[in-house]
């Protein structure tokens, strides 16, 4: 028994010597990696890795706001990770993050399903389910009453250069706006929408929209947020 020991805490011992160069946050993610996939040493080491297979036309980009690793926090298999270098690819909807070992650098497509929340650019996400919808949100506000979510999208446009090269162009797609209210889920384009999800305050709705100037402004702008919360002073009469 004494050969199996020594060679486990050698193990232990060179194991804990590569984590110790890298973060506590770093250090979470191999963990999680390596128990996920079963790969100590080898495809966690190196990361799983994401290639690239569309090539953006210009500058386009399909990601949140940044084609660039930025700092953020996401809630990730149940626990909370800070300061993690990350982008949100919105055309495919996926949490790229980035990560250092040593002088390497490790790029990893996480499981979008087991991604709660989490945060970039001063904006905050939740992964949402509910009928024919999936994926992550902007979570705009959080009312008294009810949450109000933003869907972001791109989509592409074909385009051949003169290499005869085929690019293509991501443009911003428009934006669904998304209301829980009593654990209900309902996209709101239209103001039926909204009469539809808040029934007992139909008629008060439709005055508000023909006296008020800014709500009328604020609905064809989508400036969501502030018809949302006249809805709120509603409910709370």
């Amino acid at each position: 028994m004494k050969k199996p020991l020594l060679v486990l805490v050698i193990f232990i011992f060179q194991v804990s010597t590569v984590l110790s160069q890298m973060s506590s946050l770093e250090k979470d993610l191999l963990v999680w990696f390596d128990n996920k996939n079963n790969l100590t040493g080898t495809s966690l080491i190196n990361g799983i890795e994401v290639t690239e297979t569309i090539l953006a036309y210009k500058d386009s980009h399909k990601y949140y706001k940044s084609p660039y690793f930025v700092s953020g926090t996401l809630h990730y298999q149940n626990q909370e990770y800070y300061n993690v270098l990350m982008m949100y690819d919105i055309f495919e909807d996926n949490i790229i993050v980035k990560f250092n070992e040593g002088k390497r650098s490790s790029i990893i497509q996480l499981l979008s399903n087991e991604v709660k929340s989490f945060s970039l650019h001063d904006t905050q996400f939740e992964r949402l389910q509910f009928n024919d919808k999936s994926g992550f949100f902007e979570l705009i506000e959080t009312f008294n009453s009810f949450k109000l979510y933003k869907e972001h999208s791109k989509y592409t446009v074909t385009k051949t250069n003169t290499g005869k090269s085929v690019r293509h162009e991501f443009v911003k797609a428009n934006e669904d706006f998304i209301i829980k209210y009593n654990d209900m889920y309902a996209v709101i384009d239209t103001k039926r929408d909204l009469y539809n999800m808040f029934p007992n305050i139909e008629s008060e709705i439709k005055s508000l929209f023909n006296k008020d100037k800014k709500m009328q402004l604020a609905w064809r702008n989508k400036e969501m947020k502030y018809v949302f919360k006249q809805i709120e002073n509603l409910l709370a009469n």
